[in-house]
């Protein structure tokens, strides 16, 4: 049977106070959960006066057929192509942000693949959770099923019907690209 002495891990316990210390270290850099975030700060003004696409019955013909070819059968939305013009590093882009037709406080906004709701102040990655969309060539409309808030972005403004910005990536949905 052997025994351990003290003497023997006195090395032990120098090991374990460096090892402990270094983990406490690297643990005060992570964040707690999933974020959205990237380098690129998005900024854009909801309070300006803008216009929108509206929606013609072939575009609501085209949405149901692809609800019944897909056999979907929860909500819908339908976010309509504005001229909200979005800021991406101090770079002006047009034809990139969408607003709901059933429930005009979100937004989804293509570059970044964002889901904004101004009535309950939320932003994030539309990407996770499920959301389905598509849109026909024209890119004037998307249909969402399932649409969730996704992945919240962690470093934004206050989201309301004003001027916000946060930051995320410039990542495009595949389906509609």
């Amino acid at each position: 049977m052997n025994i351990i002495h003290k003497s023997d891990c006195d090395g032990c316990y120098v090991y374990m106070r460096y090892l402990s210390l270094f983990l406490l270290v690297v643990s005060s850099f992570a964040l707690s959960g999933d974020g959205a975030d990237s380098e690129i700060r998005y900024e854009l003004d909801l309070s300006i006066n803008y216009s929108k696409y509206v929606m013609s019955p072939k575009d609501i013909e085209w949405s149901n057929k692809l609800v019944n070819r897909l056999g979907y059968e929860g909500d819908v939305l339908h976010f309509v192509l504005t001229d909200i013009v979005l800021v991406e590093a101090n770079k002006k882009l047009s034809g990139k942000i969408y607003q709901s037709v059933e429930n005009p406080g979100r937004y989804y906004v293509l570059t970044g693949d964002i889901g904004i709701d101004t009535k309950l102040g939320i932003i994030g990655n539309a990407g996770a959770g499920g959301y389905s969309m598509y849109s026909p060539k024209s890119k004037k409309f998307i249909v969402c099923f399932n649409c969730g808030y996704g992945i919240p972005v962690v470093r934004h403004s206050t989201i309301y019907k004003g001027p916000i910005y946060w930051y995320g990536s410039n990542h495009i949905r595949q389906t509609l690209r």
